[in-house]
């Protein structure tokens, strides 16, 4: 009889088995297709621009029948095209785009068979007269496209002042973790970019990041869960963070400031700004945040040895205070109206202040023997700089460019922690003296890189596009632990150490994409090479990795008719574990808790296949299937039962497999009551490779999100979000159910350029960690709890020209690598 690893491995194998079948069919076909193309579907096709020949993304294109009435809608892809599917009949067309004047092209017959290529459209600048023009067709919040969920933040009523977390987590899809991880897909992390360029840095430290940037800075953001092999392969699924930044003349910007109280304080104040005077165009944003805030973490361990039952519980308590400026100055210069080269320089500076309280209780044959309370003060510094050059142009009026950049980046951390340990028996008789320690663990990572992208239209419905990347990265860690005897810090060999890992990153991709009738599709091959050596004198540890991985992606897109059209994609990623993550220094938590790095961990792989329907350009239903090889993004307990000791490490546990169906629609109760529900129910089973026990088991995990947006009246606007997950197992952990519950209100003044914002997140404090392990010779239970039922209070101010027009994206080139340097930059406690 199988067991069920063998049936998943076999349903991973007929997957891969039908996505080569698949990709024979779709060339069959397409050549077919090209062959009877006077039989198909008629569609009418054509192109969007706006000054100089400039193609026009995201333009909204609205198919009109000869009576004017509206038949459908789209958007135009990147290079400024569009189609619809229709039937024989006369047709109109719309163009529009914020800050230009609309447009129509027509009347078109449509015959019963053949392909109607239209003329282009041509948008023209609108001009204010007197006074501005008052715009009243916005872009919903939410627009669905293939493989991707985009949120017009800039046009939502109650995401201004904001950090970019709390709007990620509001966001339809997007699965936040207690941790700081964000998902799309299953539960493997996506990238996080912003700008196109990955912020690099997880778990805390991505949290604390987002938390500094507000939402008055941000344009769109892109939730792509199929990504094309132009981007990097590091991550199932991209969450793209595209910031503001004008280009038209004169200056514009908004300053925001805000604070907020749960059991501590918060405050934030911001200001981002673009000033484009002739051929130079000047932008950047400052950003400065205060937070105090707690965490609890209690742990019940029980341990079996030699017939004695054993109960070690702690109560872990931390609070943090720090202060974060963030900055961002970059300029651009257009050399020509085809041509730009930009500079950028970022950076971060954070000082936090940790004040821990562990309190380890520990009873043996269920009588309370003894206490060990371990105090600690903890400083952490952490300065980034981030420098960058970038070009790009158009070498023709045919959409052929050509961009590059070339990066640097320096990570700088200290972290100072002095530690207390007082030993009391169960009658409160002291039992040892006193043990003081110190944990000094700086760190400091540079990373180098440079990138060149290519693209060139080979027809009107077809291009191709290449590129290149290399980067080096080198991480010096340092770990100085010891007690303190005679009044003078030791060090400790037995835990300190300096630990050296560089690694060379050398890729380059191929992507081709095509249409013919009703069929879209899209290939392409990403190649990796990594070269990486880590070395220890101190612990005698060295190793040498060099390895080659490709990563295919493809999406076969079919457009049924006007409103209905469905997607079939499949792609592979990889991800490298954090630089701390191999690093085999071992963390203090307490004299029985400590937490490890593993050099031998691996980077997992994943692979996912979905199936998408879209029903008018709204309503979403997917079913997806991902497995992930050397999976080991979870928490891992390795505990010696004789001495007591417990460490939290990363391996490469084994299996994950997740089969779900995902569904996503906007609803419209009234004229003033909108809102959007997603539920992702999945069945995930994980598989223990033999090394690392007989794990075994299948789950279930349903999540559901809910928005609802109420616009009030005179400049009023409410929102509600509700959150649930039910209960879950993950690694080898089972999880109880969690929620959350957030709601804000908000008002605009200054003749709509301010608002006013009052909100409350986790209201009723139900979002929460709770899990227990039961797994060889683990035996525990856990609850993880942070900040909730916090308010939050603000007010933001647009200034200058209001219209705002998206200029080329800049991208560092630093990409996979900063989001690995994770609590190596950072902050783990």
């Amino acid at each position: 009889m199988l067991n069920n690893f063998n049936i998943d491995y076999y349903i991973y194998c007929g997957i891969r088995g039908a996505v080569k079948i698949a990709a024979l069919v779709i060339v069959t076909f397409v050549f077919v297709a090209q062959c009877y193309a006077q039989n198909k579907t008629p569609v009418i096709k054509g192109r969007v621009f706006i000054e100089n020949k400039v193609l026009a993304e995201a333009s909204t294109v609205i198919l009109l029948a000869a009576d004017s009435s509206i038949v459908t809608s789209t958007a135009s892809d990147e290079q400024g095209a569009y189609n619809f599917v229709v039937n024989p009949g006369v047709y109109l067309i719309l163009a529009s785009q914020i800050g230009y004047n609309q447009s129509i092209s027509g009347p078109y017959t449509v015959a019963q068979e053949g392909d109607i290529n239209v003329r282009d459209i041509s948008l023209i600048k609108s001009v204010p007269v007197l006074k501005e023009v008052s715009i009243t067709a916005r872009k919903a919040y939410v627009e669905t496209r293939p493989g991707r969920v985009v949120l017009n933040v800039q046009n939502s009523i109650v995401a201004e002042g904001v950090s970019v977390y709390d709007l990620l987590r509001q966001a339809p899809g997007v699965q936040a973790g207690s941790q700081g991880s964000l998902s799309i897909i299953g539960r493997q992390n996506a990238m996080i970019l912003v700008d196109g360029k990955p912020l690099n840095v997880s778990g805390e430290n991505l949290t604390a990041l987002l938390e500094s940037m507000q939402s008055s800075n941000v344009q769109q953001i892109e939730l792509l869960s199929n990504p094309s092999a132009r981007y990097e392969a590091g991550g199932a699924g991209v969450i793209n963070i595209m910031l503001k930044k004008g280009s038209n003349a004169g200056t514009n910007g908004t300053f925001s400031i805000g604070g907020g109280y749960g059991k501590f304080y918060k405050a934030n104040t911001g200001i981002t700004f673009n000033n484009r005077m002739g051929n130079v165009n000047i932008f950047g944003n400052y950003n400065y945040v205060a937070n105090k805030t707690f965490k609890t973490f209690t742990t019940d361990r029980v341990i079996d040895y030699q017939g004695t039952t054993s109960n070690y519980d702690s109560r872990y308590y931390t609070t943090r205070e720090s202060f974060n400026h963030s900055f961002r100055l970059g300029s651009d210069f257009f050399l020509s109206p085809n041509h730009t080269l930009g500079f950028l320089v970022s950076g971060t500076i954070n000082n936090s202040d940790y004040l821990k309280d562990n309190e380890l209780r520990i009873s043996n044959s269920g009588r309370f023997d003894s206490t060990i309370v371990t105090m600690a003060s903890l400083k952490r510094n952490l300065a980034t700089l981030n420098y960058e050059a970038n070009y790009s142009g158009k070498l023709d009026t045919l959409g052929q460019t050509l961009s590059g950049y070339v990066s640097y980046n320096h990570f700088d951390r200290r972290s100072d922690e002095y530690i207390s340990n007082s030993f009391t028996k169960a009658s409160g008789e002291v039992y040892r003296p006193a043990l003081w320690q110190q944990n000094l663990s700086p760190a400091m990572i540079n990373i180098w890189a440079a990138k060149a992208d290519y693209l060139k239209p080979l027809s009107k419905n077809t291009r191709f596009e290449t590129g290149l990347k290399y980067s080096r990265v080198r991480s010096d860690n340092d770990l100085i632990f010891g007690p303190k005897r005679n009044g003078v810090y030791t060090v400790d060999p037995n835990f300190s150490s300096n630990f050296i890992y560089t690694e060379n990153v050398n890729a380059a991709y191929a992507n081709l994409s095509s249409s013919t009738g009703k069929w879209k599709i899209n290939g392409g091959l990403r190649v990796e090479q990594t070269i990486a050596h880590g070395s220890s004198a101190s612990d005698r540890i060295s190793f040498e990795k060099n390895y080659v991985d490709f990563f295919p992606q493809v999406q076969l897109q079919y457009n049924h008719n006007a409103k209905n059209y469905f997607t079939l994609s499949f792609n592979r990623s990889i991800y490298r574990p954090l630089y701390e993550e191999i690093n085999p220094f071992l963390y203090y938590v307490d004299l029985y808790d400590y937490r490890a790095g593993n050099p031998q961990l691996l980077p997992s792989y994943t692979n996912t296949v979905e199936l998408a329907h879209s029903y008018k350009s709204t309503i979403v239903t997917s079913l997806y299937a991902t497995v992930t090889d050397n999976f080991y993004n979870f928490t891992a307990y390795e505990q010696n039962s004789e001495s007591k000791v417990n460490i939290t490490t990363k391996k490469n546990f084994g299996r994950m497999a997740a089969y779900g169906i995902k569904f996503f629609t906007p609803l419209q109760f009234t004229s003033w009551w909108t809102a959007t529900l997603s539920v992702d129910a999945s069945y995930q089973r994980i598989q223990a490779y033999p090394q690392n026990g007989s794990l075994n088991k299948g789950t279930q995990d349903v999540i559901v999100f809910n928005n609802h947006s109420f616009k009030i009246g005179s400049g009023f606007a409410a929102n509600l979000n509700i959150w649930y997950e039910s209960p879950t197992f993950y690694g080898f952990s089972r999880f109880k159910a969690n929620s959350r519950f957030d709601a804000g209100i908000s008002k605009t003044v200054f003749k709509n350029q301010g608002t006013f914002r009052l909100s409350a997140m986790d209201l009723f404090r139900t979002l929460r960690d709770r899990a227990y392990t039961n797994y060889q010779n683990i035996n525990l239970s856990i609850i993880n709890r942070e900040e909730g039922r916090v308010i939050n209070f603000g007010f933001s101010y647009r200034f200058g020209n209001r219209q705002l027009k998206n200029a080329n994206t800049h991208k560092l080139g630093n990409e996979d690598e900063q989001r690995r340097t994770g609590s190596v930059a950072g902050s783990t406690n």
